[in-house]
């Protein structure tokens, strides 16, 4: 499992390497951070020396891998000057928060829903669940969040309908219940469907049939036989399921006013903030590689096999 574990993460640093490398070569074919009516050419050369822009490729390259070792993403140069870092560290943690709250709520929801829609294929609860299935693919996350605000924020009045950061850190993640709320519906909705097909085809087959026949007990075949094989395909779908998660966290944290990545995002956007731009694309490909790793990692415990396959020795 070890040898397993430590080439997943062999794989993971390669990579981060070459999304760091792609994202520095495209800050190359970026206009000049000081390229200003007020500024001419002359200034803009003479603010390019004082800053380094002017230094050879390679030595401003491995400058920024130094630096993104020491977690800086460097500095955002032109009418304002912003620490990269320091003005992404609060966002991220909320955008990160949320996006990864509402993945483990989705999964382990719907997994839940399809385990359940499987063993009662047919009847009431299988045919309901598959309602809700239906339903949380096809309502888009901004309206649901609508509905959710209004129902159970400023109706109901259960939940906060804005996020608030003056709560402390368990009151902060208590306004941010129905902006994961939101999130998760349409992960809990994908992973039922594919829990629930994935089971019902493992439950017919003729291993299944084969170990029930021995007097195994019911639950020893589900737990110890179907639930396993059928979790690797739903695990599958998890790693891009996130992906969705965080680009729809842009317009739900605009929505619910949660100061995560996604306001920055498009507050750097209209302005013209490049490295800021560059430096949020990193941030959600590092936790997406992350996420996949665990993933990776998931795999290999719930199934053996593919640890054999995937490079791990007898001993």
């Amino acid at each position: 499992m070890k040898k397993f574990i430590f080439k997943r993460i062999g794989f993971l640093f390669i990579s981060i390497w070459v999304v760091i490398t792609i994202t520095f070569v495209l800050t190359e074919f970026l206009p000049s951070p000081f390229l200003s009516e007020k500024c001419t050419e002359i200034c803009v050369a003479e603010q390019e020396h004082i800053y380094g822009f002017d230094k050879p490729f390679l030595s401003r390259y491995f400058s920024y891998l130094f630096n993104l070792l020491k977690f800086d993403l460097g500095t955002q140069y032109g009418k304002a000057t912003y620490d990269i870092t320091k003005y992404l560290i609060k966002p991220m943690k909320v955008t990160v928060v949320m996006g990864l709250l509402a993945l483990l709520l989705g999964s382990v929801v719907g997994i839940a829903l399809g385990t359940l829609a499987a063993i009662y294929h047919g009847r009431w609860l299988d045919k309901f669940s598959t309602v809700i299935g239906v339903i949380g693919v096809s309502i888009p996350s901004f309206v649901l969040a609508g509905l959710l605000q209004k129902t159970f924020g400023y109706d109901l009045e259960w939940f906060p309908p804005l996020y608030s950061a003056d709560e402390g850190f368990i009151g902060g993640l208590f306004t941010l219940i129905l902006p994961i709320v939101s999130l998760s519906v349409f992960i809990m909705a994908s992973t039922m469907r594919y829990m629930r097909s994935e089971l019902i085809e493992v439950l017919s087959a003729d291993y299944i049939l084969l170990a029930k026949s021995t007097g195994l007990s019911s639950r020893k075949v589900m737990l110890g036989y179907a639930f396993r094989n059928a979790l690797i395909p739903v695990i599958t779908i998890i790693g891009p399921l996130f992906i969705v998660v965080l680009s729809g966290s842009t317009v739900i944290e605009q929505y619910f006013q949660a100061p995560g990545l996604a306001a920055i995002l498009v507050y750097a956007t209209k302005n013209g903030l490049s490295y800021i731009v560059m430096g949020i694309a990193i941030i959600y490909s590092l936790t997406f590689m992350v996420v996949m790793l665990i993933i990776d990692i998931l795999y290999g415990v719930i199934d053996p096999r593919i640890r054999v396959a995937g490079g791990e020795d007898n001993g």
